[in-house]
């Protein structure tokens, strides 16, 4: 996805986003907060297909914001809606980022297989072991789960996260940031505590820790997460640790992911400057 420009409120970015329906244009808008000044703005990004007519788009709406085009697509895209459902699980789906969807599917219906009976034909496939047989489960365990609400918790990170970095830098971004963050995270977990785990968990946290550090170490406002979030995070990992909690988790592998997200938040992002 690639920013066309940013309006100061969301009326306009609204007025703007209508007519883009109308015009089939695939677009994403993102908030950016002033926490200084205590404002907002919003960025629209478009896919790249649609960059050259959008951002010609975007001009004239800045130049004339009251243009009968503009003031008119609301009402249309009202009508529109009324034959469509409204805001659900289906519409968010569609609004993920393509590898963060359907990998997203892919853990699914890896739970929904084991919670059918096939929890032990899996868990034997996918478990931890650092053989150089099978190089794969270094990695593997990131992607099958133990619960209902163990899955819940870890897909609503992946979307949150996942689709930021999808869609500010790229697929390939994100594939690297997993490949690497699964690795650092099953190894300090299987080696203090043993191959007996499984979650996105490591990941997540790898990815929490990679958009912090974009936001306080290159300034973005594009990917970031803020602080009430990550110390949220923190504080769940520490709680974690003091074994308060009534439920078991890979701390270690948290830990991990966390320090694996802070580290590539500067490799990474360095080789792409400009790009967040």
């Amino acid at each position: 996805m690639e920013p066309i420009g940013q309006l100061p409120n969301l009326r306009a970015t609204m007025a703007l986003a209508d007519y883009l329906k109308l015009q089939n244009v695939e677009f994403d808008v993102r908030t950016v907060k002033e926490p200084e000044q205590n404002t907002e703005s919003f960025i629209i990004f478009v896919a790249p297909q649609h960059y050259e007519f959008a951002r010609g788009l975007y001009l004239e709406f800045v130049q004339n914001p009251h243009d009968e085009r503009f003031l008119n697509a609301s009402w249309q895209v009202g009508e529109v809606s009324k034959t469509q459902s409204s805001m659900g699980l289906s519409s968010l789906f569609s609004n993920i980022a393509p590898l963060t969807k359907w990998s997203s599917l892919a853990f699914v219906i890896i739970f929904v297989a084991s919670y059918l009976g096939f929890y032990r034909e899996i868990f034997t496939a996918l478990h931890f072991d650092l053989s150089w047989s099978e190089p794969y489960r270094l990695f593997s365990p990131a992607i099958m789960h133990l619960s209902l609400l163990h899955l819940v918790f870890n897909l609503a990170w992946w979307w949150y996260l996942g689709n930021q970095v999808e869609k500010t830098l790229s697929a390939g971004t994100l594939i690297t940031l997993f490949l690497i963050s699964a690795a650092a995270s099953n190894l300090l977990q299987a080696v203090i505590e043993g191959p007996n785990f499984a979650g996105l968990s490591g990941v997540n946290y790898a990815l929490a820790g990679f958009a912090w550090g974009c936001g306080v170490f290159h300034k973005s406002k594009i990917l970031n997460l803020p602080n009430n979030l990550f110390g949220f995070l923190i504080v769940w990992m520490v709680l974690g640790f003091t074994e308060w909690l009534p439920i078991n988790m890979a701390n270690w592998a948290h830990l991990g992911g966390l320090v694996a997200g802070l580290g590539l938040s500067l490799i990474l992002v360095k080789s792409k400057k400009g790009a967040v």
